[in-house]
């Protein structure tokens, strides 16, 4: 352990290493599953698989079931790359650049921050290969400064790092670009003024303001409260007297903003922190980054959003839904910087000018999943999207428009969610059921069995459709 990464090249002598602490077991399939992976994918130069933890506090080992696809923010949380076995030639590449410094099992963490900088090959291998002393070393000193030092290669100047129990939280100083917080609303004034408030009373970010897209509201005490609000330079009422469809008061609440940054938020919302709008806008400002999304959570204090995954509950779902605020799970802390391919546009912050490249919400939905779609059009853009866990909001999902599922908007969702359904969820595991609280499974369906159910579901749909029966599916 005193030595580095560089000694161990000297005396390695073969294609590939991998890096292990005292105490680690390796499966007994450990070779047989890379040689298959490396026939398989021969162009990887970083091959990391699953794993558990052996802790004192536990009967048996808590496994980890790691996302498909590089998680580059996940990365920043945890270093689930750990324990990968990688070609020694891309090592070498780097080897120069590590901090000798840093303990062993630091360097390894820094060497892959690196990899993943100079975008190496990397490929996940779906089992739980490594039984592991401990996912993370617990010198906290030496991991905040491979982080900060990792940040400081892709141009990010940290101010902070906070340690939490199950991660860290990243902050940095932004030039507090002006930000238009869209509101599409009709009537509710108290869930309104519920919003509003606690936006007022403790948001810190100073360059801000209120689009309300109001959809031809008629209660008398709305319509007060609005003639209250005229008077506030921070909030604009602009009217939508159009029967209502969501994406087209998102869209027309985007074009009478100018601000660099757009927040699409639902009226039924409350803010817990003052820092809330600064940490979303910090990830949203970073050129790789498409859409961000918040922690959500009940009115109890249990999860509402902590990201989506495509296939789940049938098409797409709620990663954790109902789980404890602080849960962890088989895909590892609801408190983890994490990528996703999508987040709910009940909190969803992004560039103006990558709304603009995406071409706004989809008004062909007229309720739900444009946000869902928009999403997955940044992902084809090229953009990662980020569920970001330390921007914390309280959803009063249902009290606007309650749970009405407009059948049509589901119909369409399976069309341009096909290509996705096909296959799993690239920031998900193959290991995991698709559930909102995933559980173990023994291998996955192929794509022919996707394919059938995606089918019958879309028949389904179509017949209702048919018969004009608009319900709930």
């Amino acid at each position: 352990l005193n030595r580095s990464i560089k000694f161990a090249l000297k005396v390695a002598t073969g294609e590939f290493i991998v890096s292990c602490t005292p105490g680690d077991e390796f499966s007994s399939t450990f070779f047989d599953q890379f040689y298959s992976a490396h026939d398989s994918f021969p162009d990887a130069q970083v091959y990391y698989c699953d794993c558990d933890e052996k802790t004192n506090q536990t009967a048996s080992p808590v496994p980890f079931f790691k996302p498909s696809q590089l998680s580059p923010e996940l990365l920043l949380s945890i270093n689930y790359l750990s324990r990968a076995i990688i070609n020694k030639k891309v090592v070498k590449q780097v080897a120069q650049m590590i901090d000798p410094h840093l303990d062993f099992s630091h360097q390894e963490r820094e060497l892959l921050f690196l990899l993943a900088e100079k975008s190496a090959k990397i490929q996940h291998i779906p089992q739980v290969l490594v039984h592991q002393t401990q996912y993370q070393n617990r010198n906290e000193q030496q991991t905040d400064r491979v982080i900060l030092s990792h940040l400081s290669r892709v141009g990010i100047k940290v101010a902070k790092v906070e340690q939490i129990k199950q991660g860290r939280r990243l902050m940095w100083k932004t030039k507090e670009p002006s930000i238009s917080i869209i509101v599409p609303t009709k009537n509710k004034p108290k869930v309104l003024q519920t919003l509003l408030n606690s936006i007022f009373s403790l948001t810190s970010y100073p360059n801000y303001e209120i689009v309300l897209v109001d959809n031809a509201s008629d209660d008398p005490k709305v319509l007060s409260y609005y003639a209250d609000l005229e008077l506030n330079q921070k909030i604009r009422i602009i009217q939508f007297n159009e029967s209502f469809n969501y994406s087209r008061a998102i869209n027309l609440g985007a074009a009478a903003s100018h601000s660099d940054l757009l927040l699409f938020l639902n009226n039924d919302m409350q803010v817990l922190q003052p820092d809330w709008l600064m940490e979303l806008a910090q990830w949203a400002l970073l050129p790789e980054i498409g859409v961000v999304g918040a922690k959500l959570l009940h009115a109890n204090h249990t999860i509402q959003h902590a990201g989506m995954v495509i296939g789940m509950q049938g098409i797409i779902g709620h990663l954790y839904l109902n789980a404890p605020e602080h849960y962890y799970g088989l895909l590892g802390s609801v408190d983890w910087y994490r990528n996703v391919s999508a987040v709910t546009g009940a909190c969803q912050m992004v560039r103006r000018s990558v709304f603009e490249e995406l071409g706004g919400y989809d008004e062909g939905y007229q309720l739900i999943f444009s946000d869902i779609d928009f999403c997955l059009k940044a992902i084809k853009k090229g953009y990662r999207n980020l569920y970001d866990p330390f921007a914390t909001l309280i959803h009063f999902e249902g009290q606007s428009r309650g749970y009405r599922t407009p059948i049509n908007d589901l119909a369409r969702a399976y069309d341009h969610l096909e290509e996705w359904l096909q296959k799993d969820d690239p920031y998900f595991s193959p290991n995991l059921t698709y559930t909102t609280i995933p559980k173990c499974q023994l291998g996955s369906a192929d794509q022919n069995d996707r394919l059938k159910r995606v089918g019958t579901r879309r028949e389904m749909i179509l017949k209702q459709i048919k018969r004009n029966e608009f319900k709930n599916p």
